[in-house]
């Protein structure tokens, strides 16, 4: 397997002048989220990187580069059909030079995280919300942890001559991390919104066949995440993309069957998932993990999602889809 790619060489002239002479940094391979701090006035796309590895170069995407993109940045081989990286490139995918190469990207950002106080914003009945402006933090705070979670303060106060701290809670907020965070550590535990004690957040999260629809939602008291494996079709508008679970659902009193699906904008896709919009369009065929919380909604032929807030099929170009669906995908 190959590992993770934690930092990636700009090839814009006018970034390596950026951080070899203003950030003075030696090494000028540079982690995704300052990358995206340097976008677009150092860095003029998403595609302009290099391989950090000597002598090999293979092209480079930063997913998610966008201010306004919905998740991480993180980088991605420009390719997933054809390898660029040199034979000994530990982000080769035929690298197997260590069996149990660790993803330490993600270890870094979530062996941050304490179950002590971390809740869920995750809604049983609005799934995850727009996220709020983000507090203003340090260049540092910023490049170092990529937090997209909320963290607050403990808050001191005196009462009668007595010192009360209130404890106040790290949210997680985005889809991102609750999927990350559930493959990192399934038994990790997690406040929520419905249950008076933690959960290990593997409670939240389950396969596509046991969705709900959307006449469901008054009853649903618990939020979930629903998850299985997915694969890109095209429909006929250029300007979107399908996106087809690979799991057949039983509809009408089981005797039928139906294959989940939905329509999402392309140019979203192209930001959050080029590599694989790129795949898709040379022809290939990439099966990929995708999160979703919207409840099923069927019209008597095809089985989609439905908004929380009305019994119709979600807009492709909603900020709601985009804060409730998430693919998850290994270089």
């Amino acid at each position: 397997m190959s590992s993770s790619i934690e930092s990636a060489i700009p090839t814009d002239p006018e970034a390596i002048e950026y951080i070899t002479k203003d950030l003075k940094l030696d090494d000028l391979a540079i982690p995704p989220l300052l990358a995206k701090k340097l976008y677009p006035d150092y860095i003029s796309d998403k595609k302009k990187f290099i391989c950090p590895t000597d002598n090999c170069g293979a092209p480079i995407t930063c997913r998610s580069i966008l201010l306004t993109s919905k998740n991480r940045p993180t980088f991605v081989n420009q390719s997933i059909v054809v390898n660029k990286h040199i034979e000994g490139c530990k982000h080769n995918p035929n690298y197997r030079e260590k069996e149990d190469v660790q993803d330490t990207t993600i270890e870094n950002f979530y062996s941050q995280i304490n179950s002590n106080d971390t809740v869920s914003d995750l809604s049983a009945k609005k799934g995850f919300l727009s996220n709020e402006a983000p507090k203003k933090t340090t260049n540092r705070e910023h490049v170092s942890t990529g937090d997209t979670s909320e963290t607050t303060t403990r808050n001191v106060s005196i009462t009668k001559g007595k010192t009360q701290t209130r404890v106040t809670n790290q949210h997680l907020k985005s889809l991102q991390d609750h999927a990350e965070l559930y493959k990192y550590n399934p038994e990790f535990l997690l406040g929520t919104r419905y249950a008076r004690n933690k959960i290990p957040i593997k409670y939240i999260f389950k396969t596509i066949k046991r969705n709900i629809f959307f006449n469901q939602l008054t009853s649903q008291k618990y939020a979930s995440i629903y998850y299985g494996n997915a694969k890109l079709s095209q429909p006929e508008n250029e300007v979107v993309i399908r996106v087809q679970f690979l799991s057949p659902i039983p509809i009408n009193d089981q005797t039928d069957k139906a294959w989940p699906a939905l329509i999402i904008s392309k140019s979203y896709f192209e930001d959050e998932y080029p590599d694989i919009l790129a795949a898709f369009e040379d022809g290939a065929e990439i099966i990929f993990e995708a999160f979703i919380t919207l409840p099923f909604i069927f019209n008597g032929e095809y089985l989609n999602f439905s908004s929380f807030s009305e019994n119709i099929v979600i807009n492709p170009f909603d900020e709601e889809l985009f804060n409730n669906f998430y693919i998850r995908t290994k270089n």
